[in-house]
């Protein structure tokens, strides 16, 4: 029987995916698929769960993040998770969605492989290997617009969560996650919107990086990818994205 669900979803492609190609041989690309690709969501399971202080943390947690859904296909990455009505409920699982999915960008960050993505909540399908949903489309789009590896979340999303948020007081919990910040697009344009805190937003996340800019340099560069002045900017734009998450904490 046909199911169209409604919850979270989040869409993300590699950033120099081409250049990773081009920039290695075939067996080369492949190991990388294979052994840090593929391997994105149990290791991004394994990040969330490891600093936890108790089995039974472990559990509740480990359960509340088993119900994301993550399907992998060439340079993408494919988050869904479904929402019970109940905004108390929401108010849970949300977060979570938020947690993994930043996880999930520091973890291929990490390893190499910058992402950029969006997140938005609705309708959509999901059967085998098939998937279908404007929301699924309209985070695709969103991502494929970025300038920057970095996640945001569509407005009306945004405010879906600051309504649950006001509603079940749990303002904290979605704020720890969303920052504003003015996000260059591929038109050109700058647009301020709500983006994903995927450095650090939680101090059991690892130690903050000396160095910024050759941290994020490493990254676009790593797997013998090329970087060309194209490149330049978007190491520029996510500089400035994660000075403005970092700074966000220090007030």
């Amino acid at each position: 029987m046909m199911q169209i669900q409604q919850g979270m979803v989040g869409v993300f492609d590699v950033l120099g995916y081409r250049a990773l190609i081009y920039g290695n041989e075939t067996r080369a690309v492949a190991e990388i698929i294979t052994k840090i690709f593929k391997c994105l969501p149990e290791v991004t399971t394994s990040g969330i769960l490891t600093p936890l202080d108790s089995p039974e943390t472990v559990q509740w947690v480990g359960e509340r993040i088993g119900r994301i859904d993550v399907r992998l296909f060439s340079d993408n990455i494919l988050l869904t998770l479904p929402l019970n009505t109940m905004e108390v409920d929401a108010s849970v699982d949300i977060p979570h969605f938020l947690a993994y999915a930043a996880k999930l960008m520091r973890v291929a960050f990490d390893n190499g492989l910058p992402l950029r993505g969006a997140i938005s909540h609705g309708e959509y399908f999901l059967a085998e290997q098939c998937f279908a949903g404007k929301t699924i489309l309209d985070c695709h789009e969103g991502a494929e617009d970025l300038q920057l590896a970095g996640c945001v979340v569509m407005p009306d999303t945004a405010n879906y969560f600051e309504k649950v948020a006001r509603n079940t007081d749990t303002d904290l919990r979605f704020h720890q996650f969303i920052f504003p910040f003015v996000v260059p697009v591929r038109t050109g344009q700058s647009i301020e919107l709500p983006v994903l805190d995927w450095y650090l937003p939680m101090e059991d996340w690892g130690a903050h990086q000396e160095d910024i800019h050759a941290y994020i340099i490493n990254a676009f560069q790593a797997h013998s990818k090329v970087i060309t002045p194209k490149e330049l900017s978007k190491i520029d734009n996510t500089e400035l994205m994660m000075r403005k998450s970092i700074q966000r904490k220090q007030q």
